[in-house]
């Protein structure tokens, strides 16, 4: 029987790495290395670099080649003239002139053979374009660091989600304890009022409240279990856990005085210079976009039917019976090729179409500057409203702890009164359900103050 003992508490100790207990920095790391879309945010970055070395390609010399091998069943023959048509057509008479004998064949064409090769070679690199090319680089250079702030503001999103929701279940975790505790409070409540009211002893008013105040507990209850249930299911969302539980959670309730000391040391008007200077991602951003609709706008008019580029082109081909260089005397054969050559594109006239393009950029230009300008007071707005919020959540839990520490008093007295039999159950019953209800409330505040605490964190720092 020891043995056996022993053998299951080493067991016990064996199991124990086994099992997973995530504190609130570790979700964190978990959402940057596990979480879904993080990685399809990771991937919209590494799409958008790959664009960026497409630009960077259309400025370099452009190769294109082109080969053919064919095999030909009925090819051309031979073509010969007669020696007596050209004697003819000279103008002579019959005679031998030189190699031209009377009644011979002059072979003028040798015929194709079956097999025919043809390769050619083609450069291109732009010369002049009028900035095009460089203005489309930086635009794509542009976008590939939107999409790195998108990133980093995405990671800090979610880190600070993931606090307020630890932060949130911690609380709602003591919660529900204390609210269960109240719910069978409440229940036997109801049926000690109950129970006096059938005697004559209590009035059906009491009866009615009484159970008012019981469904109102329950009602609490299960919002608070509900609510837990689901800041876990958010978290296994934002972790990529998805089978995240209870059990393999280990956060533990931050102090208040972090929110007060976090108010102490910023002022609104430094959370504000905080939330709107050039190193926040999110006015990177806005200012990238405002770059991107500039470049946009220079390409437009470079593009105008005055501005047509230059190209230096080159060609190298060959077409003949042979594979190029397998045959001997292939060099001084009109089989090849070679081209060097200026190239001049533009457009000459499409309409209205390049009008159109200049106006829409110019459009855009001045929309991005816009969106920039509510944004920015948006996000000042927010701040404002934040703070204040968290000024008044954290003025609600010090006069929400004074009422606690009220109804803690009363229920302390209550108690003695009860155990020395000088109040009956109901009265103590009462004092306990007044005093758990406070408690409930100052938990209650503190899960609003803490997701607004991390909502303007994230704003600001």
């Amino acid at each position: 029987m020891r043995k056996k003992l022993i053998l299951n508490i080493l067991l016990i100790f064996v199991s124990l790495p086994l099992f997973a207990f995530y504190t609130e920095d570790d979700l964190v790391n978990l959402m940057k290395t596990n979480s879904q879309s993080v990685k399809s945010s990771e991937l919209s970055v590494e799409k958008a670099k790959k664009e960026r070395q497409k630009a960077i390609g259309d400025m370099l010399p452009k190769i294109e080649y082109n080969a053919t091998a064919a095999y030909i069943a009925n090819p051309i023959g031979p073509i010969n003239i007669s020696a007596d048509s050209i004697i003819e057509a000279i103008g002579l008479p019959s005679a031998s002139i030189g190699n031209l004998k009377p009644g011979t064949y002059v072979p003028v064409y040798g015929g194709m053979e079956n097999s025919y090769y043809s390769f050619s070679l083609n450069l291109t690199q732009p010369i002049v374009t009028w900035g095009k090319l460089t203005k489309q680089y930086q635009i794509y250079d542009s976008l590939w660091q939107l999409e790195n702030d998108k990133h980093s503001l995405k990671l800090k999103k979610d880190e600070a989600e993931i606090r307020a929701r630890s932060a949130s279940y911690a609380y709602l975790a003591t919660l529900e304890d204390i609210l269960s505790e109240a719910s069978e409070d409440a229940a036997l409540l109801e049926s000690l009022v109950s129970k006096t009211q059938n005697e004559g002893m209590s009035t059906r008013e009491n009866t009615l409240s009484s159970i008012s105040a019981a469904l109102r507990i329950e009602n609490a209850y299960l919002n608070a279990k509900s609510e837990k249930a689901t800041q876990v299911e958010s978290l296994g969302l934002l972790t990529g856990l998805y089978n995240l539980s209870d059990a393999d959670l280990n956060v533990s309730m931050p102090s208040i005085e972090e929110y007060s000391e976090f108010l102490r040391d910023n002022s609104e008007m430094s959370l504000i210079a905080s939330a709107i200077s050039s190193d926040k991602e999110a006015i990177k951003m806005l200012n990238r976009n405002i770059q991107i609709q500039s470049d946009k706008k220079y390409v437009s008019y470079a593009s105008l039917p005055y501005a047509p580029d230059i190209a230096l082109v080159a060609n190298l081909s060959y077409g003949g019976s042979r594979f190029p260089f397998a045959e001997i005397g292939w060099s001084s054969k009109d089989d090849w090729n070679a081209i060097i050559a200026l190239r001049l594109q533009g457009t000459l006239f499409n309409g209205t179409k390049k009008i159109a393009d200049v106006e829409e950029a110019k459009a855009s230009l001045e929309q991005a500057n816009l969106e920039k300008e509510t944004a920015v007071q948006t996000i000042i707005n927010n701040v404002k409203s934040m703070r204040r919020s968290l000024e008044v959540s954290l003025s609600s839990i010090e006069y929400k702890e004074a009422v606690q520490d009220e109804k803690a008093e009363s229920f302390r007295v209550a108690s003695e009164k009860y155990e020395n039999r000088q109040i009956s159950q109901i009265d103590y019953l009462t004092a306990s359900l007044e005093y758990k209800g406070a408690e409930a409330d100052v938990y209650t505040e503190y899960i609003k103050a803490a997701t607004i605490y991390n909502t303007l964190k994230f704003l600001a720092k």
